[in-house]
């Protein structure tokens, strides 16, 4: 019997796609760490402008203004999501107070268009704002958006605003596959102590890889998908099964979708159902035969 002769290329077809595999690994992992590396130094350190501070003494200050305070509020400004599809950008303001504000008795925190007063029964409060972010950039993966909004605290309520309180911030650089920067700016003079937050969000190293490296494979097995149509004269039960799968194995993302997804959502189901249709109509003749 007659050895068969098989291309040396289809023999390193599977060992080629580990190493890609392989490959496509240790690029993700470098990304992750840079970008859990830059999210660590995206954030504020100690005795940053509008930052907190220590005195010579060891004190807690508050570090704005051209000066120190030693009483104040701290506020945590921390990410919370954004909805690419509404536009709209969340965060969580935790405060807590220093020196006389300890208790945060009597005192009001407006974020944007978010306001509240804290009546001192609780030493850590906090609120969530809600701003409308602005696209810089809108093709995914490398979409960007950007938001600012109004960060002010005083004594009182809206109705009979009391003095300005000083501000201490700090805030991170990201969350899950977003990464964030921040930034605080004064907005007004002293004493009406005032600061602008502005964000810039956009999708972190290893979402961009992963997400290109998706769009790849979603082509690929496009094309393939559709030469395979297209080339077969008879359709075979698996090929339709196939589409089926290929479908089912689509990225459920929130939101909405990528254009690599839409793609291979169009072509790849009208092959399916062509293929269906196609299946159906051949095995017709076998039925009346076997009758």
């Amino acid at each position: 019997m007659a050895s068969v002769h098989v291309p040396l290329w289809r023999r390193l077809w599977t060992v080629g796609w580990l190493i890609l595999l392989a490959i496509a690994a240790v690029v993700a992992n470098i990304y992750y760490t840079k970008d859990n590396f830059a999210k660590q130094n995206a954030g504020n350190s100690l005795c940053d402008p509008n930052g907190l501070c220590v005195d010579s003494a060891g004190n807690p200050v508050i570090n704005g203004f051209n000066t120190t305070f030693s009483d104040g509020l701290i506020c945590n400004v921390r990410f919370a999501g954004i909805d690419t599809t509404a536009l709209k950008i969340s965060y969580r303001l935790t405060v807590w107070g220093l020196g006389k504000y300890a208790t945060l008795k009597n005192i009001s925190l407006v974020g944007g268009d978010t306001t509240a007063k804290f009546t001192g029964t609780t030493a850590v409060s906090g609120i969530d704002v809600v701003t409308t972010a602005n696209v810089d950039a809108s093709f995914q993966p490398v979409d960007q958006y950007s938001a600012a909004f109004l960060i002010a605290a005083f004594e009182g309520n809206t109705t009979q605003m009391g003095a300005r309180i000083p501000i201490a911030f700090i805030y991170q650089g990201g969350k899950g596959a977003w990464f964030v920067q921040n930034g605080i700016i004064e907005a007004d003079v002293a004493p009406n102590y005032s600061y602008g937050l502005s964000i810039i969000v956009r999708r972190s190293g290893t979402i961009k890889f992963i997400s290109i490296l998706s769009a790849i494979v979603q082509g690929a097995t496009t094309l393939l998908y559709l030469t395979i149509t297209t080339a077969t004269k008879k359709v075979p039960a698996p090929l339709v099964a196939l589409g089926v799968g290929l479908l089912f194995g689509l990225p459920n993302l929130p939101g909405s979708p990528s254009t690599m997804v839409v793609l291979t959502l169009v072509f790849i189901g009208a092959c399916t159902v062509f293929n269906m249709f196609r299946f159906v109509y051949e095995i017709q003749p076998l039925a009346k035969k076997a009758n």
